[in-house]
């Protein structure tokens, strides 16, 4: 006679039948359960699992003005991942605080040597000697010595052209910005925002709003739009375009920018280069353009 059975605790009601002498009755116990591979903990989970809490911990403490004890945490944090340029810098902002300057250049020392490819461990280290000078002489040049191997080791970075000529100028080092520039200007790159993130480096080494050094300072800073121009040809470049036809008016080179917006009115329509065309027109008293200009926008 069949009865009815409740297997495990999933519910599940079966038929059931007592087996007949000699037969032997099937397995229905469940398997031991694994966790799936990819929910294991590998191996280094575990110091992954406490440098986060560490790291939780550290803007627990910061976020309630206890920078003493959150530094405790991000140095806990470092040694599980030194190699983190932003939060390296911030932990070496912190030392020099709470205990003194020597640790603080060498978590930024160490965060360089576990990644020397990265610009953002030589940029990190040069700010800091930046910010905190050492009166020690031989300390000196060590932002200059620190912007010199970045330049060496990465000569197609604009972040690195860029951060090392600001830095260099709030230094009062106007020729070596100027270098610096010079040097960048000497490079093969095929990138325009390379070209165009130099041009705006370069206004502040030749300031474009003095209207008696606006031309010698022009012929400074126009190359490096015009080889960002060069090397964004067609569609795909027209914002490029635009842009520098912003620098040309914001510089009071009215007649570039004119025929730039033209170009790329004329190439595809392009609504902001006809506005700024409508504006040139105006400026210029050709109020019959203008109004054209205005009737197909």
């Amino acid at each position: 006679m069949s009865q009815w059975v409740r297997i495990g605790l999933l519910g599940i009601i079966i038929p059931w039948a007592p087996c007949a002498p000699g037969v032997e009755r099937a397995d229905l116990s469940l398997p031991p359960l694994e966790a799936p591979a990819n929910l294991r903990l590998k191996r280094g989970g575990e110091s992954v699992s406490e440098a986060l809490a560490h790291y939780s911990s550290a803007l627990q403490f910061e976020d309630a003005g206890k920078l003493r004890e959150a530094l405790t945490h991000y140095l806990e944090v470092l040694r599980a991942d030194p190699a983190n340029s932003d939060l390296t810098l911030h932990t070496a902002e912190l030392a020099y605080n709470f205990r003194n300057r020597a640790e603080a250049i060498a978590l930024l020392e160490s965060a360089l040597a576990s990644r020397p490819d990265d610009p953002a461990s030589y940029l990190n280290l040069a700010q800091f000697c930046a910010t905190y000078a050492s009166d020690d002489p031989f300390e000196k040049d060590r932002v200059s010595q620190t912007l010199e191997q970045a330049l060496k080791r990465f000569p197609k970075s604009a972040e690195v052209y860029a951060f090392s000529t600001v830095t260099l100028l709030s230094a009062g080092q106007r020729d070596k910005a100027i270098k610096v520039l010079e040097q960048a200007a000497q490079q093969v790159v095929s990138e325009p925002k390379f070209w165009l993130a130099l041009g705006r480096v370069a206004q502040q080494v030749w300031p474009l709003g003095q209207a008696e050094m606006r031309e010698e300072h022009g012929k400074r800073v126009n190359p490096f739009f015009e080889k960002a121009l060069s090397v964004a040809p067609g569609k795909a470049g027209e914002s490029v375009r635009l842009e520098v036809a912003q620098y040309y008016l914001l510089s009071n080179q009215l007649n570039e920018a004119r025929a730039l917006c033209e170009q790329i009115s004329k190439q595809s329509g392009n609504l902001h280069a006809r506005k700024l065309l409508y504006r040139l027109y105006e400026a210029g008293g050709e109020k019959e353009k203008a109004l054209t200009t205005l009737q197909k926008i």
